[in-house]
This record gives structure tokens, sequence and C-alpha cells, in this order.
């Protein structure tokens, strides 16, 4: 399926790169595509665009996949700099706000959550750069769904619904890609879990996002029945429990909380498909945490109104910021968030083996294709741009801190096993920390966006 798109869309959307101020550290814009034809819905915060995905062929050619409000985006980013629209396919509604992604093989599946007469989605990417090749366009699967994951030969479909039928989360055999073959549905042996928003998969484990309800692990064994192996109802700073990433040695689970704003992200141990008790929460004031991914220890967490963070999770209770990119600059980084609130960014794709940018998706700001290279390579080595802080250690009075710059965020102060003396949310070269808050004299750890440092405490 092939679109023809006028060349003056291109240029605005290169002009546009230049003509927006973005706030950004240790990750550099490469390029954007943004096409201001496509209808944006007010009552979203003039949202265009939801969800996106990478993809690439067998000769490493890379593309983009971004939904917009009334279709799928395919982009070419053969030259990083310069990002071509190769094809587009529509939707079965228009006015969409979310649409999801995700690829197996040559295969990509397209699923949107919006109200109607909607249609599940499936195309043949191999036909690129020239074009896409629909196989699949309407509701026999099912009409809507919110999320799409893919692990082994099985399609995961969160919140799915075929006109009256409605699934918390539905399971499909890819063994003929083009046509999912359903396995089981969660409800059957699980009618109490009413809803699942997300789910990350891997080896079979199912780690399941269901909203209010809190969080599940599961599996389906022998393809015929759900199997219950830990559940986390109750956290700090619960909220709608939205989405989960786990660290790639299996230890940790990452998650977020969309409702109500500005919520942290969670970091918990797993024991034995168990979450521990809480290990820690780590925020950028104000903004919502939204979809995280996991890729070489670091995380990727994608923020309504504040663009992509990156964090260091070599010591997950104390993740350190690695860079960042606004991609919504209508806010400023010092923490000014105002309406609307869905606006900023829905996800990114930070998976390409061959090419180390990632893509990034913003529901008003389109496609950005960025470097991380720099975060990386903080996260791999020392580096004499890091900020260095100025402690008086040992010390027995106040600590008066100063910094060569600051990272804004939150700080805090934990004793040796890991309990929390102190927090506060800083924005200064210059913090002042009262002696009062330490219990006794001892070690302690300053935790900061911008690395951990150890407190010396001595008597006075």
């Amino acid at each position: 399926m092939k679109s023809i798109f006028t060349g003056i869309y291109l240029l605005i959307s290169i002009a546009n790169v230049w003509a927006q101020t973005w706030n950004h550290s240790n990750i550099a814009l490469l390029s954007r595509w943004f096409d201001p034809s496509i209808d944006s819905i007010t009552d979203f915060g003039n949202q265009r665009y939801s969800g996106c995905y990478g993809w690439e062929d067998n000769s490493g050619n890379a593309y983009a996949i971004i939904g917009g409000t009334g279709g799928t985006y395919f982009i070419d980013l053969s030259d990083s700099l310069s990002p071509q629209l190769a094809d587009y396919v529509p939707g079965a509604l228009p006015l969409c706000t979310w649409r999801e992604y995700k690829t197996f093989g040559n295969y990509i599946y397209m699923a949107s959550d919006d109200a109607g007469a909607n249609h599940f989605q499936i195309a043949d990417l191999s036909p690129l750069p020239d074009s896409v090749h629909v196989v699949l366009d309407n509701d026999s699967i099912f009409q809507r769904a919110h999320t799409l994951f893919i692990d082994s030969n099985y399609l995961y479909a969160a919140a799915v619904t075929q006109f009256d039928t409605f699934s918390s989360m539905a399971v499909y055999d890819l063994t003929i890609p083009q046509f999912p073959k359903l396995l089981r549905r969660l409800e059957q042996d699980y009618p109490s879990i009413t809803y699942v928003h997300d789910m990350f998969v891997k080896d079979g484990i199912i780690y399941a996002s269901a909203g209010y309800q809190g969080l599940y692990i599961m599996e389906l064994r022998g393809d015929t029945q759900f199997i219950m192996l830990g559940q986390y109802p109750l956290y700090n700073y619960q909220g709608f429990n939205h989405s989960s990433w786990i660290t790639e040695n299996d230890s940790f689970i990452v998650f977020t909380d969309e409702v109500p704003e500005g919520l942290p992200i969670k970091i918990a141990a797993l024991n034995q498909f168990m979450v521990s008790p809480l290990q820690t929460t780590y925020s950028n004031p104000g903004a919502t945490a939204h979809n995280p991914y996991i890729k070489d220890n670091l995380l990727y967490m994608s923020y309504y109104q504040d663009g992509l963070w990156v964090y260091d999770l070599t010591h997950p209770a104390f993740p350190q910021v690695r860079g960042y990119y606004d991609t919504w600059p209508d806010n400023d980084i010092a923490g000014d968030y105002p309406s609307p609130r869905y606006a900023g960014c829905w996800g990114a794709f930070p998976f390409f083996s061959h090419h180390r940018f990632i893509v990034a998706s913003d529901m008003q700001y389109g496609l950005f294709v960025l470097d991380p290279h720099q975060a990386v390579i903080l996260n791999n080595s020392e580096d004499i741009s890091t900020p260095k802080l100025i402690l008086p250690n040992p010390t027995s009075g106040d600590l008066n801190i100063k910094s060569e710059w600051v990272i804004p965020g939150e700080w805090f102060i934990y004793d040796l096993t890991g309990k929390k003396y102190w927090n506060q949310i800083i924005n200064s070269t210059h913090i002042l920390i009262p002696e009062n808050i330490f219990p006794s004299p001892g070690i302690y750890i300053l935790n900061t966006p911008q690395g951990n440092y150890k407190i010396i405490r001595t008597a006075p």
C-alpha cells in the first residue's frame, strides 16, 4: 500500500527541527519527522501521534513505525538525518488516540483501542522500502486491543474487544504469522482480573499490569491454562498500574502508574516470581512516567510532558540519570507542567540491532530520531563531564553542598540498609542538608540524579 505526500510536509518537518528549543542532556537530536496535515484531537491536547516501534530488514536497514490519528506511518531511516515516509496504512477509524505495534519476523501487528467498528491489522514489511503489504484488516480476530506484546511465537493482547466480548488479556499462536490462532483468554482462569492494561513477557512469564488491581505474574502453561505465579496488589505510591519491564538479569522489575499524575517510577526485586517489598521509587518530579524499556542495563523511560529520560540501573535501588531529551518544548525542564495532561512522549524503541540511534514518539511533535551515545558512554565509564559535588566529608554538622551543575530532580539520603532519612526536590547548585536528619554517626548514601555519594557522619 503506497501513498503520495507532497514534499512541502517534509520541508516543514525539517524546518521545525531547528525552529523549536528542545531541552536535552547527553542525548542528541538527529532528525524529526512530523506531518502537520495529520488531524489533531483537541480533547487530548491536540494529539496527533501515539505509539511507535522499530523494525530492521535482513540487510539491517532500519524503519520507524508511528501511529497517527488516522493510521500508521512507516518511516525509512536509511539516512537518520533525513527520515523519509515509505508508506502509510489507514486505520478503520479516524481520529484514534491509541495505536500500538509489535513485529514478528517480517510482519507487523497493529491495534487500536478506540471504540467503534475498529479493526486489527497485519502487514508484511518485506516489500519495504517500496511499500508494505496489508494481509489482514478486519474484525475477524478482534476489533480493539489496548496493547500488544510478542514473546517467542505468541502474541499477547491486553483489553481485547470483539463485538460484545471483552477479554482482560488473550494469547494467540503465531505459527502462521498472518493467521493468529486464539489459545486462551485470561478470564477463563482468572475472572477476578477484570482488566489488563499492558504486559511484559519473557520466556513465557507474563508480567501483567492490571490497572487499579496492581501487578500479576503468571504463565500460560501447556497453552491451555493460565497459572498465577505471584502478585503485587498493594505498594507505595500506588495508582493505575500501567506498564512494566524487567532487567536483563531477571532480578528487578520497573513499573509505572499512569493515574494520578506525577507518581514515581517503581523498581522492585523479583524473587522466584514474587515481587519483594519495594526497593525504591524514582521520579522526575511532576511528569508522569508512561512506558519503560530496558536495554544493556539502561532504563529508557518515556514521560508525559517531559520527553525521554535514560537511567543507569547498575544499582537498581539507586538509579542514576544518564541523559534526557524533552520532546515536548511547551514546558520547562525545571518542572513547569501545564495542561494538557496527554502531551509529550508516548513511547520509544531503543532496540535496533545495527544502529545506535533510538526513536521516540511525541503526541504533539511526531517522531524523534535520537542519538543516546553520550548517555551510553556515561553508563559504561567515568567521564570528566559528569558533574561533581563538593561534600564536607567527614562532617559532624550541616551539609553545605556545592555542585558544578544540577540535573533537576529528587535527592535522597539512605543508610547502608536502604532506610530513607531525607528526600527533597532540588533545582539549585547550592544545597543545605541539616544535621538533624542523621540519627547517629555512620556512613550514609546521598542519592542524586547526578550520582551516588558517600557521607561519613561523625559525632559532634
